[in-house]
């Protein structure tokens, strides 16, 4: 192969790289929420599930979040509030068999938080929390005072 014909192999694995970082990067938008578990499935009836739930700030946005609540549904069933926790992970609400660890934490302006990551660690003790066995989808909420953020749905399943 002939030095061009180097040239243009090199190019074209340059460029599909860049491809495949855009794609991997995702939409362009002023924030991502997200929320997933680590582990195998179907998970015993007394796991302990380690889930991650964040919320990703684009730079020069700001976002004045007051807290994030954790939902679960089961098959057939509506959605069920299992936890409300503050910014810095502070509970409020619910949180049965849950421990909340702050990994990461977007900065506040003083007119709400910007250009950062707000990152939990947390902790679903599956026999604490009375999650039955079945199909679970979760979702992570980020409220402010007039609006409400919602993640796609992670699923997790509980064997008998």
């Amino acid at each position: 192969m002939n030095s061009s014909g180097k040239t243009n192999v090199i190019a074209s694995f340059i460029t599909l790289a860049i491809i495949a970082l855009l794609i991997a990067a995702g939409p362009a938008g002023a924030l991502t929420l997200k929320v997933e578990h680590k582990g195998t499935e179907p998970f015993p009836q007394n796991s302990i599930i380690p889930i991650f739930a964040g919320l990703r700030l684009q730079p020069n946005e700001h976002l004045p979040i007051k807290n994030f609540s954790l939902y679960e549904e089961a098959e057939k069933q509506k959605a069920n509030e299992l936890c409300v926790f503050t910014v810095n992970g502070t509970i409020l609400k619910g949180c049965k068999g849950m421990i909340i660890k702050v990994i990461s934490q977007a900065k506040d302006s003083g007119y709400g938080f910007t250009d950062g990551t707000f990152l939990y660690n947390i902790t679903l003790n599956v026999k604490e929390n009375g999650l039955k066995f079945g199909s679970h989808k979760l979702s992570l909420v980020a409220r402010t005072d007039s609006k409400f953020y919602l993640s796609p749905v992670d699923k997790i399943v509980i064997k008998p």
